[in-house]
């Protein structure tokens, strides 16, 4: 993953670039190859010109065998890093010990999973061991036994303390640039005290060293790619590059080294942190500041005898608040000596002072200039990986962890007793909009120092509390927000994560949760109206049946993008206590709602029906706590005895935009069909059905009813979710006729069981002038004028399951006449079919009279109701959107719905397929899945791929002898070599696209980071629904 940067801004001299072109099998002569403009003091050593006939061909020939591509998935994203899947580049440093080098941000100080790929294409896996807290550079380590048909020589690391700020070196850059096997790009290294890039505030940035640069427009997957010289030693390290220009930013290696030979000889790496950044100034720039000149005349007369040419000197930059140097050290000083001596090579003895003080618990002192005037200070070093992230916790979804030096450093924030850093927000903090990037600083009324502190307190909260949460964003750090988080234990997992650098992985540990703790004291709500006066008596009172409602749903499941829906909810029965609201408030089956009461009060609801057509879901609620509370509740009464008509004065009361309840009057304008359009990615949509339309337009409203002067309520203001031509959601509001409701509110109350009736197909209406064309006779013209003033007709305007026995009976284009013998005219004349198992029908297909008897699909108004999360994927059966957009046939398999970032699947695979065969074994069912992902199934299929090698005499009749010694039996020892590196990690999966294009891939298994997780509805717990979570 390249790190793409902005433009490096600076006051000092540019960059001198000198063009030397060469081909790579060309002898270099460097003594020739030095720019005319160089002093005559600054050319190559004696030694250099002894050895300046090197040719690149070799150098390529003996390098390429230790440049590694690195594919990883970043499972979790701590810190300033996100979660997700890329490539990168290493090169091997010591094939014995199998250790490759590369950048920090590929090793990453979050979970990473990581293989490499050597230059012959075996695959190694690789564990991290080691990431600097500040530089740019880690480590990974591979098993050398694994290493099977390729001698690796290794690259060896050259830091080269070269003698001018003003250098040019001639190198080449190895990388998998771009995404691409190897690429080799020629560049020349100039003015080699560069800043560190700056990648932008809130991200990493590297800090207190030098850069190289040069114009060698390197791009996505060269980071960790090394720089060499003529000879093969890699002089520097690959980080990023410019976005705007071809400059690229590499790494010296000097802390490199010393990182490599203390992980060589077993032992710890010590770093030392005064939480102070510092700059490099030129002397100009310090006269500036305050140097005397006197100090600057010995400094300069010092630095000719040596053989390090400084022109300048460190000043303090920043200092963080609390930190080991606050009080005494001030942006501005000039950093003169440490530990009684000078610093000729500047951040690198600095570095090296400070990492000894560390490992030998001593302070430093420091001799500064501020101002001119001499100051001392004696400071104690503070170990720099306890301030950079080692843990994280898992909660509600989201990922915690401790603000690290590299986000404190970046807002200048104190690391002592800061709060709780968010690196991702996960559903529970989701619902209070605690995202990514904000800092949590306290929880349930009680102050959150650390990720102990927050641990301690939310243990202690029950399911389905609602708590206050405050904390801030770092965009916005002086403006601390209060909020109310939902609790809910039910979807995820709470532990905590520990880095354990022997394994590579993160060891977790299960945190115990009050869900856990108090299970059986949870009671199933008792739903009760005793001496309650809830009828509606005047348009006053209709202002009490209506509430606010919440919707989170837990899971990105049947195509949803937002995690958060809000809308209005209107009372319409309390025995049993009933609310309905429009499917743009409540989309999906799973979710967690909540309903809000006069703004006083909020309480939990439960959802009971999704209608599949006429965009309605009918929530069930304990009313208990309202009535406690003193809010009076009223009914809103439904009337299906007629429809309005347009030109009707309705009343109108709903939830404006400030979440109040309005009452105004406004007309009707039209009764017309809702046209929808199918989603990316296939998400509900409201068919066959029609609304009314207001003279007010969308009545600044988030839904509401529409009454007559007696208070009865004749049509529902609601939300109909669109996609737009952006393709982004969006929605349209209008208003539902009651007698589209009040069938299902009615069977509720009547206990019956709740099935609408219908066909799996789109209808649109069609005028009467284009009808006679495409051939309906005058006959049934004269029958449809009869019927309405302002007849259509309806025709097919897509099938939505083409599974099912309608979806096959009917087409697209058919022109319906009668279901039933009854003559349609509009679109609303379809609900009087909800409750037939059959449809006789009279159509018009290619011109010509059709009869046909159609079988209706039963719906139960659950849709989903289980999902598996299996290897980052959200898998469930398919839901109604999906058939929609499947084409030819629906696949017989499960549905991805979502492929999370990091994961496996993320990496090989995509959202909106159906998986079909899992090493060969169907799965047309998630019970199926479920058993063929077992890990002791996939050990058993392992081990009989392993073993089942048979001899097909069939095969080899038509082979030649090279083909037949290829075929044959693998022998003995090629048995015991593949039974000690077999691979079990990888599975083999069929998928079908909505195009019907049958694919597989290989997916490699992570049971640590994606433990196998199912939830399913389940009417008899207490909690709704049955979590089952493999360990």
């Amino acid at each position: 993953m390249t790190r793409h940067i902005e433009p490096v801004i600076s006051d000092r001299d540019p960059l001198l670039i000198y063009q030397a072109p060469f081909a790579l099998n060309s002898k270099v002569d460097l003594a020739r190859s030095m720019p005319s403009f160089l002093p005559e003091q600054q050319t190559p050593s004696t030694r250099e010109k002894r050895e300046h006939f090197v040719n690149w061909e070799d150098t390529l020939e003996k390098c390429i065998k230790s440049i590694v591509s690195i594919k990883s998935c970043r499972p979790r994203g701590l810190d300033t890093e996100i979660p997700g899947s890329f490539t990168a580049t290493g090169f091997i440093v010591d094939p014995e010990r199998g250790i490759i080098l590369s950048n920090r941000h590929v090793v990453s100080v979050s979970p990473i999973t990581a293989y490499a790929i050597l230059c012959n294409y075996e695959e190694i896996e690789l564990k991290p061991i080691y990431r600097d807290p500040v530089h740019d550079f880690g480590f990974f380590q591979y098993d050398v036994s694994k290493v099977k048909f390729l001698n690796i020589p290794g690259i060896e690391l050259y830091p080269k303390e070269f003698l001018f700020i003003y250098l040019v070196i001639i190198i080449l850059f190895f990388s998998n640039d771009a995404g691409e096997k190897l690429s080799i790009l020629s560049g020349t290294l100039a003015r080699l005290d560069r800043e560190a890039p700056s990648y932008g505030i809130g991200e990493y940035n590297d800090f207190n060293t030098f850069y190289y640069q040069a114009a060698s427009s390197t791009s996505s997957g060269s980071s960790g790619s090394p720089v060499l010289d003529v000879h093969g030693r890699a002089i520097a390290l690959n980080a990023g590059g410019a976005q705007s220009s071809s400059s690229s930013y590499y790494l010296p290696l000097d802390r490199v080294q010393k990182a490599l030979t203390l992980l060589q000889n077993n032992q710890s790496i010590p770093r030392g942190t005064l939480q102070t950044t510092f700059d490099y100034m030129s002397y100009n720039s310090l006269i500036q500041l305050g140097l005397s000149h006197h100090i600057e005349k010995r400094l300069r007369a010092r630095s000719k005898q040596l053989t390090s040419v400084n022109e300048g000197l460190l000043v303090v930059k920043s200092v963080l608040p609390d930190g080991p140097a606050s009080g005494s050290l001030e942006p501005g000083d000039i950093l003169l000596t440490c530990n009684g001596n000078l610093l000729p090579r500047l951040f690198i003895d600095l570095e090296e002072n400070l990492d000894n003080a560390l490992g030998y618990k001593t302070p430093v002192c420091m001799v500064v200039s501020r101002a001119g005037e001499l100051k001392e200070f004696s400071l104690q070093v503070q170990d720099l990986h306890s301030i950079t992230p080692y843990r994280y916790l898992e909660f509600g979804g989201g990922i915690l962890n401790d603000i690290s030096y590299q986000v404190a450093r970046s807002y200048g924030l104190s690391l002592k007793d800061t709060g709780v850093y968010v690196g991702a927000a996960g559903f529970m903090l989701g619902t209070a909009l605690a995202l990514r990037r904000s800092v949590i600083v306290g929880i349930n009324n009680q102050h959150v120092k650390s990720l102990d502190d927050f641990v301690s307190i939310v243990s202690e909260i029950g399911q389905g509390q609602r708590i206050p949460i405050r904390y801030y964003s770092l965009s916005r750090p002086m403006k601390t927000k209060v909020m109310i988080l939902q609790t809910d234990w039910r979807w995820h997992k709470f532990r905590m994560a520990i880095r354990n650098d022997q394994s590579g992985i993160w060891d977790y540990t299960s945190i115990s949760t009050p869900l856990s703790k108090k299970l059986s004291s949870v009671k199933a709500p008792i739903y009760t109206i005793k001496d309650k006066k809830v009828d509606t008596s005047s348009l006053q009172d209709l202002k009490k049946s209506i509430v606010s409602v919440d919707c989170y749903p837990p899971f990105v499941i049947d195509g949803l993008k937002n995690s958060h829906s809000y809308g209005a909810g209107i009372i319409v029965s309390m025995d049993p206590p009933l609310i309905l609201c429009d499917r743009d408030t409540v989309p999906v089956g799973i979710s967690v709602i909540s309903l809000t009461f006069e703004n006083s009060l909020t309480i939990s609801a439960d959802l009971l029906f999704l209608h599949p057509f006429y965009n309605y879901a009918i929530l069930k609620f304990d009313p208990s706590a309202v009535f406690e509370a003193g809010i009076e509740i009223k009914i809103a009464s439904l009337d299906d005895s007629n429809d309005f008509n347009v030109g009707d004065s309705v009343n109108y009361v709903g939830l404006s935009g400030r979440s109040e309840i309005d009452v105004k009057r406004t007309t009707i304008t039209t009764l017309a069909p809702i046209r929808t359009s199918e989603t990316a990615p296939p998400r509900w949509r409201a068919t066959n059905v029609e609304a009314f339309k207001v003279s007010d337009g969308n009545l600044a409203s988030q839904g509401g009813i529409f009454a007559d002067d007696e208070g009865k309520v004749k049509a529902i203001w609601m939300s109909f979710s669109i996609e737009n031509d952006r393709r982004d959601q969006s929605s349209i509001l209008g208003g539902l006729p009651a007698r589209l409701v009040t069938p299902i509110v009615n069977k509720i109350k009547a206990e019956e069981s709740l099935v609408v009736k219908g066909l799996d197909v789109e209808f649109w209406t069609l005028q009467i002038s284009n009808a006679r064309l495409l051939g309906v006779s005058n006959e049934w013209i004269e029958k449809l004028k009869e019927k309405s003033q302002c007849p259509s007709v309806l025709y097919i305007l897509g099938i939505t399951d083409v599974s099912s026995l309608s979806g096959r009976l009917l087409k697209p284009g058919d022109i319906v006449l009668s279901i039933n013998d009854k003559i349609l005219t509009n679109i609303s004349d379809l609900v009087n079919f909800s409750e037939h198992d059959q449809l006789d029908m009279t159509i018009i297909r290619d011109g010509q009279e059709q009869f046909l008897s159609v079988p209706t699909t039963q719906f139960d108004g659950k849709e989903t109701t289980e999902v598996i999360g299996w290897q980052g994927m959200l898998i469930q059966n398919t839901y109604a959107s999906a058939k929609e957009q499947a084409q030819k046939s629906i696949p017989e398999g499960v549905y991805v719905s979502c492929c999370l970032f990091g994961s496996p699947a993320q990496a090989n695979l995509k959202p909106g397929i159906w998986i079909t065969e899992i090493d060969q074994i169907p799965v047309k069912t998630l019970d199926m899945l479920l058993e063929a992902v077992k890990p002791e199934r996939i050990n058993e299929r392992q081990r009989k791929k392993l073993n089942s090698h048979k001899l097909n005499e069939n095969v080899l009749k038509n082979q030649e002898n090279d083909a037949i010694d290829l075929l044959a039996l693998p022998t003995k020892e090629e048995m015991e070599e593949m039974t000690v590196s077999y691979d079990e990690s990888h599975i083999q999966i069929k998928f079908v696209t909505a195009d019907n294009v049958t694919q597989v891939r290989a997916l490699k298994i992570d049971e640590h980071y994606w433990p196998t997780w199912h939830i399913k509805k389940d009417e008899s717990s207490v909690l709704g629904w049955k979590m089952t979570f493999s360990s």
